[in-house]
Parts: structure tokens; sequence; C-alpha cells
């Protein structure tokens, strides 16, 4: 049986249905795709589905709409599933909308040709136009294989050449892709596949995150939204929600619930500030239970303020440190002070950015414009209401490490510091870098300063609506919410700022997760923790377990290098004296992760492996820099070194560049030594002086008792020593040593450690 439909062409005796799009077809084909699809679906006809995107420029297509035929496809995911068919891929779309920064580049052209069975297994070949365009659109489609567990994907270019000293973008022809697809296996710990979704009902606007959970409460990001509803606008004090305001939220609900029920998530909503001072919340809250079908959870002040800490603990590695979280909202404000993931002081204030505007610089009248005397008594308010509550003594008594902020209301202000300084050039070096990817979302309070000088200085809200960095929806509401920052800063003694992407409704997804998950505990490690299910995820021919162990390899080598074979610290590398612990911790984190671009293929694995992990949204914890340091690191183990040719290298300050070089040329050696992926070399001791270096190996024993042959491995590493020796300066030899060697080479000598 043979059905056209506009774009379409399905043959469903072949037992395969080919969804293809063409440029001029692609709007109208992309709406019949669910129809057709599911119609396949229930005929019982295919055994795979396909569903390709064709030749088209992203940026000509509205994110909703992308958004809702993602939707509509999703039905046709889990009747297959249901059915166990092989593949279904329905998520191209929701893809590449994701990758809105690399589309953006060139126009994906995606032709698709033809789809063969060969028995159970189907291939497609697809071309691209353009060469650097065609091999990220290859990247962005082994991801979508990685999303949907299809893997993994092997690729076999035509007319391209691995070599390194060649060109990637160099070729005018097209890129051939051959696409072999195998059923995935799932290594423990994966993602289980539980939908979840959580609803911020905030004073300002509604956030709704979807994520995957497994079975140990770890999760990934799936989905969000944000609507912009002004739930505590049209009331004074906002103590009563407004009809319009009510309508405002059902319509944003309804469509949140649409959401979560297409991706089969578990939806829980919370209510703040607006909701919990509303004297008609519970009429509110009936309305939205009768005509949305949402229930609401309304939370008080402290119950929403230790919710946004577990949230934060999600995303910044301060499990162990005693931190302030402050939260400015619409309606209030929250702080928590906490250790150890647990709430140490938590308290709400009823000062929020809408009900300052409101109250003291006429929200609502934008031609209005700001006067002094306005903002002189919005500061008297502020300070006597911190005063009273009683939270400055609080945080001053529990001297607390790290100050960090969360909402919207923070975030603009850290994106207006960030284009002030790029404009200006007069960032602070210690973490704003030349690259704007690069820059550490953190302020100190004298950047603070000059935001608030500059806000206040644009009298109107059109004046303010021009500041670079600062969204436009917010510009008559961020003065009130700059000044208020401003005072908590001053009145806490902060210096400095963190900026937590996490808050309120990641914490309800813990919540969520600590009620049904034993032994839970978030936040204890989110660096390691997302470091490791990002390499389950890309677990191609169980290629962790080897990466775990040169990692453990290169952290024993690299301690040894700050460690002297004799009294004092003469033979120490100048190099060495740069490496600090943390970068241990990025040293393993790269190693453990070098392998995953074996996901997309063995070739050029190294240059997928950094595109996977530059562009990954699961590795928590790593400011940008030092995602940037990890994905370099795994571009450099193999074939090329660290070259000032290569612009993402070269963008890095000169001491973070000569880091890389010194992490890159033990992470080479270390990946070397487990060359037959066998963990045969069980430990790596280091002998310094001050010309030479030697690196004695320690084979593993195997059932017999005997030593394992290293041979292969030690051939390896010999291949990385010329570089080791022109970034550490010293000579380098490789041996082989039992334990009496060792004894002999005096395994306890006097050592000054660096990074203790």
């Amino acid at each position: 049986m043979e059905f056209v439909a506009g774009a379409f062409e399905l043959n469903a005796s072949a037992g395969n249905f080919l969804a293809s799009v063409s440029n001029s077809g692609f709007k109208s084909a992309a709406i019949m795709l669910p129809t057709v699809a599911q119609s396949v679906v229930e005929s019982g006809g295919a055994t795979q589905v396909f569903g390709i995107i064709g030749n088209h420029s992203l940026s000509n297509i509205p994110h909703a709409k992308l958004q809702g035929w993602c939707n509509k496809l999703q039905p046709v995911q889990e009747a297959a599933n249901c059915k166990g068919w092989n593949h279904v891929i329905c998520s191209s779309l929701h893809l590449l909308h994701n990758r809105t920064p690399l589309a953006a580049e060139a126009s994906i052209n995606i032709q698709p040709h033809t789809v063969k069975s060969f028995g159970t297994q189907p291939s497609l070949q697809c071309c691209g136009s353009r060469g650097q365009s065609s091999w990220r659109t290859w990247e962005l489609f082994a991801a979508a294989a990685a999303q949907e567990g299809i893997g993994p994907i092997e690729e076999q270019p035509l007319n391209v050449d691995d070599d390194d000293d060649k060109d990637d973008d160099t070729g005018n022809g097209n890129l051939v892709q051959h696409w072999q697809k195998t059923k995935r296996d799932y290594s423990d710990g994966e993602l289980e596949g539980k939908m979840l979704a959580a609803v911020d009902m905030g004073t300002n606007s509604f956030h709704m995150v979807v994520v995957q959970a497994d079975k140990q409460g770890q999760f990934r990001l799936v989905d969000t939204a944000k609507e912009n509803v002004r739930l505590g606008t049209g009331s004074p004090d906002i103590n009563i929600i407004t009809q319009d305001a009510e309508e405002r939220a059902l319509a944003v609900m309804k469509h949140f619930k649409q959401l979560a029920t297409t991706r089969n998530a578990e939806m829980r909503i919370v209510a703040t500030s607006a909701v919990r001072e509303a004297r008609n919340k519970h009429a509110f809250v009936r309305r939205m239970r009768e005509v949305a079908g949402v229930d609401i959870e309304v939370l008080s002040g402290q119950e929403e303020a230790c919710l946004i800490y577990q949230g934060v603990l999600q995303a910044l590695p301060v499990y162990d440190n005693t931190v302030l979280v402050v939260d400015i909202g619409g309606g209030s404000t929250e702080f928590v002070l906490g250790k150890a993931g647990k709430p140490l002081y938590a308290t709400s204030l009823k000062l929020g950015h809408i009900r300052l505007s409101a109250q003291f610089l006429d929200l609502g009248r934008s031609k209005e414009e700001l006067k002094k005397e306005q903002i002189e008594e919005l500061r008297r308010h502020i300070r006597s209401v911190l005063a009273d509550s009683g939270v400055i003594e609080n945080v001053k008594k529990m001297q607390f490490e790290i100050a960090i902020g969360s909402s919207g209301t923070i975030e603009s202000v850290e994106h207006m510091i960030h284009n002030h300084t790029a404009a200006t050039g007069s960032a602070d070096q210690s973490h704003t870098l030349d690259s704007s990817t690069l820059t550490v979302r953190e302020f100190n309070a004298e950047e603070l300063g000059v935001v608030v000088k500059k806000v206040c200085k644009a009298k109107t809200v059109e004046q303010r609506m021009k500041i670079p960095g600062l969204p436009e929806r917010r510009a008559d509401v961020i003065v009130a919410g700059a000044i208020l920052l401003e005072e908590i800063f001053l009145a806490m003694g902060i210096q400095k700022m963190k900026v937590s992407p996490f808050a309120l409704r990641e914490g309800v997804i813990v919540d969520t997760l600590a009620q049904s998950v034993v032994n839970y505990t978030p936040g204890v490690n989110i660096r390691r923790t997302s470091v490791i299910n990002l390499a389950k995820k890309f677990n191609t021919d169980q290629r962790m377990r080897s990466a775990q162990h040169s990692a453990q390899l290169a952290k024993e080598i690299l301690e040894g290098l700050q460690k002297c074979s004799t009294a004092g610290t003469d033979c120490l590398s100048d190099v060495v004296s740069l490496l600090e612990e943390g970068d241990i911790e990025l040293l393993e984190a790269a190693t453990t992760l070098h392998f995953v671009g074996m996901f997309i293929n063995h070739n050029s694995y190294h240059k997928h492996s950094h595109y996977l992990i530059k562009n990954s949204e699961h590795l928590l914890g790593f400011s940008p820099l030092e995602i940037e340091i990890l994905a370099l690191l795994a571009r450099y183990h193999r074939k090329k070194v660290p070259s000032l040719k290569d612009e993402d290298f070269a963008t890095l300050p000169e001491e973070i560049q000569n880091k890389v070089q010194a992490m890159c040329a033990v992470m080479r050696i270390a990946v070397a030594l487990d060359r037959c992926v066998t963990n045969s070399i069980e430990h790596v001791h280091v002998f310094q002086r001050p010309d030479s270096v030697t690196l004695a190996v320690v084979p593993a024993v195997d059932s017999t008792g005997a030593l394992r042959d290293v041979s292969l491995e030690v051939w390896a590493a010999h291949s990385e020593l010329p570089y080791f020796e022109k970034i550490f300066k010293r000579r380098p030899t490789i041996m082989i040593a039992d334990e009496d060697d060792l004894q002999a080479m005096n395994t306890d000598p006097v050592s000054f450690s660096l990074s203790s």
C-alpha cells in the first residue's frame, strides 16, 4: 500500500514511513505529520516511523509553532513504544528549536533520501550542502538520537580526511553520512523515564520545568516554559487577585497543563506571595481546579525559602558551605541560610519588585518620570522593613561563606553588569573574560552600584528599555528590584554574589523526588554526579569504565608532579605552581568524559566529545569557563595539541591557557595508559628531580596471580612524552615497576604538595 499526502510519502508495505519535508512545503507538511503518522501507527502497518526535517532556516519558524508540532508528535512516540517498535524519531523539531544559536549560524540543510530495511536495522542517508553546517547538523541529530535512547550513530563521510592538520570547514562538496541505529542498552542508573513537571506561580511570572528523573533521583531538564502573568498587579499591596489577572492565570495554566500532559509528566504546582496574601485566594484556587483542572499548593514564606535553597543546591557546588540565598520576587523576598542541605534559618519579607514599584514608583504609569524623592522614600522603607524583621541580625550571627542570588531580578542585574563591563572594558578579569560565553555568573557590590545608578538615571520606562542586558518586560520594575538588592548588600555586608539559574521550581522537583526515592541526598556533589550521568548517557562500548580508570591515573600523575623526590621544591616545574586542587577535579572530569564523542562516531571522536561537553545542559555546578576547559581537554586529548590557532583556546587568559596545556599533557598520557581498555595498569607513581620525571607504572594482577602485560600501554604513552617534556620542562621516562622496584626507588619521599 502506498499513500501520498502533500510532502509526505508513505510506503507501509516496506514497513517504513518517511516524512520528506521540502523547503516549499515545510509548514503544511509539519502540520500534517502528526495526523499521517498517527494513522500509520494505528493501522499497524509500520515498524519504524521517521519524521525528518527538510531544507529550512530555523530562524523563520516561530518558537510557538515548533513547540506545538513537537507536542502533537508525542502521541506517535508513545503509541510506538506501546507496540514495542524499534524507533520512532519525532523529536527533531524540538531538538532544533533548542539549538537556535547553532542553527542561526547557517541554514540547516538536510535532504531526506531513502529509508532501506536491513533486517530489523533501518538506515537513513542524509546529505547536507555546507561543510561545517552539515557537520553540526549531523551532531544535532546524533544528540537527538541520544535523547531518544538510540545509538550509537556511526557516520561514514565521503571525501573527508580525518587528518587534524586539515581545516574541518574546507569541504565544498556534500558530506554524506550513513546513520546506523541500533537498540541501546541502558546502564544501571541511567534515566528511567519518570517525567515530572513543576510550576512556580509567581507574583510576576509563571515558570514551568519538565524533567526526566532516574531511580536514584537524578534528573535532567527536558522542557521549560515561562509566561509573564503579573498576577500581583491591579490591587493595592497585592491583597486581591483581580479578575483580569485570574483570567491570565487560567489561560497560562491550561497551556502548562497541556504541555505536561503531552510529556506524560506528573505535575505539581506551587503558588507564592500573590496567592498567599490574597484575600480571595480560596476562590482563586477553587476556580483554577474547576476551570483549568489543576490543584495548587499555596506555600508559606518559609516553605518557599527552603525549597529555593534546595533548588540552588542542584545548580551550584555549595553543599558543604554555609550559604545565604536571596530570592527577589514580585511580591516578596526570601532569605535562607543553609549548610549541608539543611536550612538553618529561613524567612520571607514583603519586599518584592512589583509590590515596591506599585507603592512607591507609580507602576503602570509608564510616562511618569522617576523622581529623586521616590527613590529616597523607597530606600527608607526597605531599610525599615529589613531592620524590623530581624533578618540582618540572624544573617550576621551565622556568618555565611557565600552569597547566592536567584530570580529574574538578580539575573537581570547580572546581565546588565556583564553588558556594561563588556562595553566599557572595565571588567574584573578574575571573572569576566574576553569571550562573552565564558562569563562567570557573579558580581560584586561595586558593579551592582554602577548598575543601580544607571537604572535610576533612566527616568522613564522607555529609557530603561534601552539599557543593554535588561529585558524590556522588566523595565517598569527593575528600579525597585535593583535598589532592593543594593540595600540587602549594604545591610548584610555582602561583597560578592553568585547567581543561580535554579530556584523554586527545581526545589519543588527535588522535594517531590525526596518523597519517593529512598536515601535521597540531592546536591551533595552535583558536579561529580552530573559528570557521571553524562558519561553514562554516552557509554558506547562500555568505555566509561576505562575512562574512569584513566581519570584516576591522571589524578595520580598530577598529584605526583606536585611533590619532590628530594627535600625542598626545587624539582617542581614552574607550570605546576599554577595548578590548584580544583584543577585536579577538572582533569578527572574531562578524562571521564573524553570518550563521549564515540557515541556519534569513532572517527574524530575527540571533536564530537568537545561539542557534546560544550553544549551539554546537564553539567551542573560548573561555571561556563570550567565547561570550556573540560571541552578543550577532551578536544586535545588526542591528535592536535592546544594551539593559539584555535579560537576557543586563544580566547582564554594566558594563565588558563597554561593550565589547560599542563592538564592536557597529563591527560594524554593517562588515556594512553589504558590503550587496550583493560585497566591493566593499576597505579602510576611519579619520581621527580630537577631535570627529570620518571613515571613508574604498576601492572595489575590477572586471575592467575601474574602481572598483566602492559607493553602496548607503555608504547602508546611513550608517543605522548615529547609534549609532556615541552610543557613541564623535564625529561620524562616511563618504566614498568613492581613493589620491589618502587621500594628501591624510595616510594616515601619528603613531599611538598601544592594542593594541600
